[in-house]
């Protein structure tokens, strides 16, 4: 974006990136530069404006004069004639790249063969660039829940730790274990006990804050981590979220799951993970021992 306009003399570039895959999804400005940059992380629903009209084309587009342009969906004054190109690869459209001049017919052609030679090889890169924060994010990923793993949870403790220390808060770690949760296996079957799994998993995520990480630790066991939250908050809120109500047990009936639980609290608990760690877990073991 910055050669575009510091060499071929664009008073603006965009680059807009297809975010999501339904039919709710939205064409977002990843990049803007000159007499655009304003846009910087503006959405456009699916099917509004200019831009999602190259994306249902493919093709690349010349316009002379966007006041006199109907599928403009926003009309600037010092923005007077653009050009499109879609962003390609593997066939699907995954953007727009489009540059701007303030004045009408400030664009010939050879700019826009320009301009889609340009957008083939950053459509390479984003694509690549799509594709690498895709692996990280299936490197921090348990595959059943789609929660974070135990590998991201420790990462984030250690950060989470850091920070509290900085700014001297609180932090509680929870560990929580499902009670009776071989039973459901032995009765059901495992895959019967992988969806509860998922659904005890998908309920918890949706009962707890954002500011807050829930974790796969392993088996039937998970992680929570509860920043600015001491000891007493943190058992009022394990209070509110058991028991779970699941309904895959096959009998149209929905069940309640209960879970174990012990806590650990930054600073007084432990200073590093492994510490916190063996707090709560010596604490979930002693509950599930007087709940047998």
């Amino acid at each position: 974006m910055r050669i575009l306009q510091e060499e071929v003399e664009f008073d603006s570039c965009i680059v807009s990136l297809i975010e999501g895959s339904s039919p709710s999804d939205a064409l977002c400005v990843r990049g803007a530069s000159g007499l655009r940059a304003g846009l910087l992380g503006v959405t456009l629903p699916r099917g509004k404006g200019l831009l999602w009209e190259i994306v249902k084309t493919g093709a690349p587009l010349l316009v002379n004069d966007m006041h006199r342009e109907s599928r403009l969906s926003v009309r600037e004054e010092h923005i007077r004639s653009g050009i499109y190109a879609p962003l390609v690869t593997g066939g699907r459209v995954i953007g727009v790249l489009s540059a701007y001049r303030d004045k009408i017919g400030a664009f010939l052609q050879a700019d826009l063969d320009l301009l889609t030679v340009v957008a083939r090889y950053l459509a390479g890169a984003v694509d690549v660039a799509l594709l690498h924060e895709r692996l990280k994010e299936l490197a921090a990923t348990d595959a059943l829940t789609g929660l974070a793993n135990r590998r991201h949870c420790l990462d984030t403790l250690d950060a989470e730790i850091a920070r509290s220390r900085r700014m001297d808060r609180p932090m509680t770690l929870v560990l929580l274990d499902l009670n009776n949760f071989k039973v459901v296996n032995d009765a059901y079957g495992h895959v019967i006990g992988d969806a509860v799994l998922v659904d005890v998993a998908s309920t918890l995520a949706r009962k707890i804050r954002a500011s807050d990480l829930l974790a796969r630790f392993g088996g039937d066991e998970f992680v929570l981590m509860l920043p600015e939250t001491n000891d007493v908050d943190a058992r009022e809120i394990l209070d509110r979220l058991q028991p779970v109500a699941i309904g895959v047990l096959g009998d149209g009936r929905r069940h309640n799951i209960t879970f174990s639980w012990g806590t650990a609290s930054f600073p007084q608990d432990g200073g590093n993970p492994e510490e916190l760690l063996k707090v709560a877990d010596d604490r979930m073991f002693a509950m599930k021992q007087v709940g047998a």
